[in-house]
């Protein structure tokens, strides 16, 4: 019988979920081995932390009391067996955070009649991180009778180009209505910023959004 023994190779298909603001769900696929010579284990370094863990489960979740989105965090997987730790493989990923609330908006009423009024919206996002960026805009136009009338999500691009989105929307004639804006990620959503319209039938509006 062949009792030889190696290091195993790297393990592949590794991937992070986000469970919250502090959680990572850590995955990956286990590398082949012969039935003679288990996996017994995985050695994880994150950071300046190593993990040792004793089987053979293909998963872990890695957690910070205090993550900062501004940092990149590295994480290597290495599987080990009777004849040592094998190869590693890396991955990085920045703790994502809740995005900011809209702080202020350019506002301007281009055109309007007694139905009708077209409306810009000008929106600067700062970001001080890559984790607190936005992934989506969430559009939501409700009137004080008839309720919510309109409300879209819109995907929204890391880029120093502004990212506009646009619409024309039908709402009831003379009630009090508010658009209101809210940005979301993996963490979670953003306070909503919300601005009130006048009387009108029909809103169109531009919604301008730069991320920098």
């Amino acid at each position: 019988m062949n009792n030889w023994k190696s290091l195993l190779d790297s393990v592949s298909d590794l991937a992070y979920t986000f469970v919250n603001e502090s959680s990572v769900l850590l995955t990956w696929t286990a590398p082949y081995t012969l039935d003679n010579v288990p996996i017994t284990g995985y050695y994880i370094v994150n950071g300046l932390v190593n993990i040792t863990t004793t089987n053979d489960n293909t998963n872990i979740t890695l957690s910070d009391t205090n993550p900062d989105p501004c940092v990149l965090n590295n994480v290597s997987v290495s599987p080990i067996n009777d004849a040592g730790i094998g190869s590693s493989n890396d991955i990085g990923f920045y703790y994502v955070t809740v995005p900011r609330s809209v702080e202020e908006a350019g506002f301007s009423i281009i055109t309007f009649n007694e139905t009708t009024a077209n409306v810009s919206l000008n929106i600067p996002i700062t970001l001080d991180c890559t984790g607190e960026a936005p992934e989506n805009a969430s559009i939501a136009i409700q009137c004080n009778e008839t309720g919510v009338v309109y409300d879209i999500t819109e995907l929204v691009e890391y880029t120093a180009q502004p990212r506009n989105i646009t619409g024309s929307v039908p709402v009831p004639l003379y009630e009090e209505c508010n658009i209101s804006i809210v940005f979301s990620n993996e963490a979670g959503i953003s306070e909503p910023f919300t601005l009130a319209f006048g009387k009108y039938s029909v809103i169109t509006y531009v919604l301008s959004i730069i991320i920098i």
